[in-house]
């Protein structure tokens, strides 16, 4: 059954495309910084829609494409500058004077950037219930701007992630019943896997996910069995070299599931740094290495929040934004959207610029079992690049009573600029609460801390009777200031009535 371009009336919100332009790489070592805000990266700047999938074209590095939680899709033909000009696909001119808004305005789950020279295209999968994830073609040229549905042409399973092979100009599809593929950019699909496929690594398992650093000639390729492989100049010879990097330091192996997404981080010079993605329901679906695949440290579980508690996201894709100094991270799960500007420590699934990216950091210099005064030491830190209202804001500290002698806390800082106050509950049972109360009109300034809530909870008679071992916020390893994590153990902040931080915040 053929796609249907689709063609409907919607506002029209097509901007120019501006001149294709070449950036310098910026050289983007180790810690990534904030140089360029992000905020002027991102072309959506009201609502509550987040992006949830980004791909550079394999072909231009100054090619992006950017999908939102919304169903959004937004392109870029100068991408890598701090502030890119955006047009809008999913409901734009159509070039004769009307509009079109063909999308299906579901979330995005995954880009793959099409060559082509004489327009702009790309195979878009959108969250969906028909045949699992939607999977669309978008055509942007002189001739005007369609939207191709190939939904029904995908034989099997839920579509996870789509990438393609410039090279080869295979596209591959990771789905829930195994891998798709197509050889005519998405006119037609199979499941015989290609015989010459140049991407090969020298593995019998399927090739599922690729991605090609548009800056100098280099894939890294993930398969249907976890194996992940890394090739310099493949696109000069018929048998590239081929290194595995999927098992790493001592001996141990990244997850042995289908890699769903690879994504090049183009902002590092050294062009070590990849992440890539694994479906199925496991603890560990994001992996990052910033040493060409020498280490590899998880980002995912228990960093991305998911609601209705426990572990097993299913995540689809992961994308960089290739902006100078912006390090930011967006993943696509099956609880929704979410995004990183601290390289996979803290995760928020809100926009940047709603006044929620408020993250609770902490440490205690008191460690040893017993002790007199459990001593935790608490303050927010504003993640986002507008202020941030915290009046009436709650802090949660969870510990075990240790015992039935009456309990006391006390915020004892005299320079606490904010008023505050503590209050115990749940005293006679396995699991007290210390709940922190910050009252009046107060704000933290974008990328600021606010003060610090220094406090001591102890027995009425100073017994040395209490165990941090067992609590519930205790973090041994919290000697100086920690990002708390949002999964156990962690400190809970309500603001306005909704948990903001913790498990299963919002």
């Amino acid at each position: 059954m053929e796609g249907t371009n689709h063609s409907a009336k919607g506002k029209n919100v097509m901007t120019q495309f501006s001149p294709r332009s070449t950036v310098a790489l910026a050289a983007t070592l180790g810690a990534l910084s904030h140089a360029a805000s992000i905020d002027t990266w991102e072309p959506l700047k009201s609502g509550t829609a987040i992006p949830s999938a980004v791909r550079q074209s394999p072909t231009s590095a100054d090619h992006v494409w950017l999908g939102y939680s919304n169903g959004d899709v937004y392109f870029s033909t100068n991408g890598k500058l701090a502030t890119p000009a955006w047009s809008r696909l999913d409901s734009a001119a159509d070039g004769h004077g009307g509009t079109v808004n063909a999308a299906p305005g579901l979330a995005v789950k995954s880009i793959a950037p099409l060559w082509s020279y004489d327009s702009y295209s790309a195979i878009v999968v959108f969250a969906g219930t028909q045949q699992g994830g939607k999977v669309w073609r978008v055509d942007h040229n002189r001739g005007g701007l369609a939207w191709t549905d190939l939904t029904s042409k995908i034989p099997y399973g839920e579509v996870l992630n789509v990438s393609l092979n410039t090279r080869a100009g295979i596209l591959y599809l990771a789905t829930t019943a195994g891998m798709v593929y197509s050889f005519d950019n998405g006119q037609t699909f199979t499941t015989v896997r290609p015989q010459n496929d140049p991407f090969q690594p020298p593995t019998e398992s399927p090739v599922s996910a690729v991605d090609v650093n548009p800056v100098i000639d280099q894939a890294v390729v993930g398969t249907a069995n976890g194996e992940v492989w890394l090739s310099f100049n493949p696109k000069f010879t018929s048998s590239p070299a081929w290194t595995r990097i999927s098992t790493f330091n001592r001996g141990q192996n990244l997850p042995s599931q289908t890699v769903t997404s690879v994504a090049i981080d183009s902002r590092d010079a050294s062009a070590k740094s990849f992440h890539v993605t694994y479906g199925g329901r496991i603890s560990q679906a994001v992996w990052t290495t910033r040493t060409g695949g020498q280490f590899w440290s998880a980002v995912h579980n228990p960093n991305i929040p998911v609601y209705g508690g426990g572990f097993g996201t299913v995540v689809s894709d992961i994308g960089v934004a290739p902006a100078p100094g912006a390090s930011t991270l967006y993943a696509m799960t099956e609880y929704g959207p979410f995004r990183s500007d601290d390289n996979g420590t803290t995760w928020f699934s809100t926009a940047r610029w709603s006044g929620r990216n408020l993250a609770v950091e902490y440490y205690t210099d008191s460690k040893s079992d017993p002790v007199q005064d459990i001593r935790p030491m608490i303050r927010i830190r504003n993640l986002g690049t507008t202020d941030a209202s915290i009046a009436g804001a709650r802090l949660r500290y969870k510990f075990t009573p240790n015992g039935t002698e009456p309990l006391v806390a006390t915020v004892y800082n005299t320079s606490w600029p904010w008023n505050s106050s503590v209050a115990l509950s749940g005293t006679s049972g396995s699991e007290t609460t210390a709940e922190y109360l910050v009252s009046g009109t107060q704000k933290i300034a974008a990328g600021a801390t606010g003060a610090e809530i220094q406090s001591s909870i102890h027995k009425a008679n100073w017994s040395a009777s209490l165990i941090q071992s067992d609590d519930f916020s205790f973090q041994a390893d919290a000697y100086n200031w920690n990002s708390n994590p949002k999964l156990n153990p962690w400190i809970e902040l309500w603001l306005n009535g909704t948990k903001v931080w913790g498990a299963n915040a919002k």
